[in-house]
C-alpha cells in the first residue's frame, strides 16, 4: 500500500497490525492509517474496520454488516480486543442526513465513548441514521494520518486493486441495487434512476468508474445513449453513444465511465435512442473509484 506519511512502499499485515481487533472482520471496509505518539522517530500502521450504522437509539449504533452492496440492516459483531476499548478515539461520521438528505457526506469528527462487539456510542450522535458509514482512528495514539483504503472479502483475501494516487482501479461485481438489477436492466429507462454504490467502493470515495454494457437482439438498426446525471435533475455529467449497424444481436461495452457524486454514493442513469426499447440486457460493472 503506497504510504502519503512516508512517500514509499509499506507493508501492512491483517494480523499483527490491526488497530482494535482480536481478528479482521470478513466482509468490509479497513482504512489504513500511519500512526505515532510524540517522540516517536517512525510511524507504525494500523488498519481500522469502517463501521456501518444499523439501529439507532439515543447515541448509541448498533453495527451492521459493511459488506459489499448491503442495502439493508443486516447484524453483524466485532472481535474487539476489549470492550470500550474504542472510548475516547476520534471518530469520523463518513454520512448522515444532511440538510435533509440521508447518507450524504458528512465529514464531522466527534469521539466514541463506549463500544461492545455490536454497537459504539458516539459523543454527539448528530443524525446517524441507517447505513451511514463510521471511521474510527486506532487508539492508543497522539497522531494518526489516513492513507487509504482496501476491501477485505471472503475467503479472506484482500482484493487486488491498482492504485495511481486518487484513482484506484479494481474489477468488481455488477451493481446491484433496489432500483437496479445486478442481472440486468431491460428496455428504456426514460426517466433517471438513482443507483446507490454504498459498500462497493470505498466508503471516502468521491467518484465512481464504471462500464456499461447494453445487449440488443433485435433486427433493428439505429443508435441508442446512456446518461449518467449527479443529482436527477438531468444534471448530466457523463453520456455516451454508439450506434447498431447491423441486423444481428449486438453487445455494446463502454469503459471508463467516471461519474462524480453529488450529496451521496449515488449517481443517476437514463437512457434513449432509436432501439433503447429492444435492450435485452443492461448491466453497470463497477471498475473503480476516485478518492480525494
Amino acid at each position: 500500500m503506497f504510504s502519503r506519511a512516508t512517500g514509499g512502499q509499506q507493508a501492512v499485515s491483517l494480523t499483527t497490525d490491526l488497530g482494535a481487533e482480536s481478528a479482521a472482520h470478513l466482509n468490509g471496509w479497513y482504512a489504513i492509517f500511519a500512526c505515532a505518539n510524540d517522540g516517536d522517530a517512525a510511524p507504525v500502521f494500523k488498519v481500522m474496520p469502517c463501521l456501518r450504522a444499523g439501529s439507532v437509539s439515543g447515541s448509541q449504533v448498533t453495527l451492521c454488516s459493511a459488506a459489499e452492496g448491503v442495502h439493508t440492516n443486516t447484524a453483524t459483531t466485532y472481535a474487539w480486543t476489549s470492550t470500550n476499548n474504542l472510548d475516547g478515539v476520534d471518530c469520523l461520521i463518513i454520512n448522515e442526513s444532511v440538510d435533509g438528505r440521508a447518507n450524504a457526506f458528512s465529514g464531522r469528527v466527534t469521539t466514541i465513548t463506549a463500544n461492545t462487539t455490536t454497537t459504539v456510542t458516539l459523543d454527539d450522535i448528530g443524525v446517524v441514521g441507517t447505513l451511514d458509514w463510521l471511521l474510527p482512528a486506532p487508539p492508543g495514539f497522539n497522531h494518526y494520518c489516513y492513507q487509504g483504503m482496501f476491501y477485505y472479502e471472503t475467503p479472506g483475501d484482500v482484493r487486488n486493486i491498482g492504485d495511481s494516487g486518487s484513482l484506484v482501479k479494481a474489477k468488481m461485481i455488477n451493481t446491484a441495487d433496489p432500483n437496479w438489477s445486478a442481472t440486468g436492466q431491460l428496455g428504456t429507462v426514460a426517466a433517471p434512476v438513482a443507483i446507490r454504490f454504498g459498500g462497493y467502493i470505498s466508503p471516502l470515495a468521491t467518484a465512481v468508474v464504471v462500464k456499461d454494457t447494453a445487449s440488443f437482439s433485435t433486427s433493428a438498426t439505429g443508435s441508442y445513449a446512456a446518461y449518467f446525471d449527479i443529482d436527477g435533475s438531468q444534471h448530466i455529467v457523463q453520456s455516451v453513444f454508439a450506434t447498431k449497424e447491423a441486423a444481428q444481436t449486438e453487445t455494446q461495452s463502454m469503459d471508463n465511465i467516471t461519474v462524480p457524486f453529488c450529496f451521496k454514493q449515488e449517481f443517476y442513469y437514463s437512457n434513449d435512442g432509436a432501439i433503447i426499447a429492444q435492450r435485452i440486457l443492461g448491466t453497470l460493472e463497477i471498475t473503480g473509484w476516485i478518492e480525494n
